[in-house]
């Protein structure tokens, strides 16, 4: 039973990637505002700030997934849970000189309350000394609440491979 409740909310990420793939994207009709929140996120997880980034997140997200175990975090303690194993899997694979980096917006969409966005993003990054790269699309579920978006789900979706061994 734990293992599809956990499965559900991946389910749901992979089906809205899915989604966004075949819908037109809808940027310029949208709050500059979203993009200005996923951009402190990311900038936030380069300088490894869990405050930032908590900063930016909704009290309790509903996930967080990436490509290392444990795969998801979620509830009040994902921020913190996330970036201390952000932290550790980056030390325990020698991993240097590394920086995420958002593309254009593949698909973006928004209401008054709610906004989703898919993102392709690149991940540069020193292996032991050799240059690597991973490509993925980051799929970022927002609410808007007291007049600010906050992210609720950010799923960093690498569809081709892991860099993990």
């Amino acid at each position: 039973m734990e293992r599809i409740s956990r499965a559900i909310p991946l389910m749901a990420m992979l089906m809205s990637l899915t989604l966004a793939a075949a819908a037109p994207a809808r940027a310029a009709e949208t709050d500059p505002a979203i993009l200005s929140t996923i951009d402190a996120a990311i900038g936030a997880i380069n300088a490894g700030s869990e405050p930032d980034l908590a900063a930016v997140f909704v009290e309790s997200p509903a996930a967080i997934t990436d490509d290392f175990a444990p795969f998801s975090w979620s509830g009040k303690t994902a921020v913190a849970d996330y970036t201390r194993d952000l932290k550790a899997i980056l030390a325990q694979y020698k991993i240097t000189d590394w920086r995420f980096q958002r593309q254009t917006p593949r698909y973006l969409f928004a209401n008054d309350t709610r906004a989703e966005a898919v993102i392709p993003a690149s991940f540069p990054f020193l292996m032991g000394g050799n240059p690597q790269s991973v490509s993925a699309d980051w799929l970022f579920v927002l609410d808007k609440k007291d007049g600010k978006w906050k992210i609720d789900v950010m799923a960093f979706v690498d569809s081709h491979h892991t860099l993990l061994p």
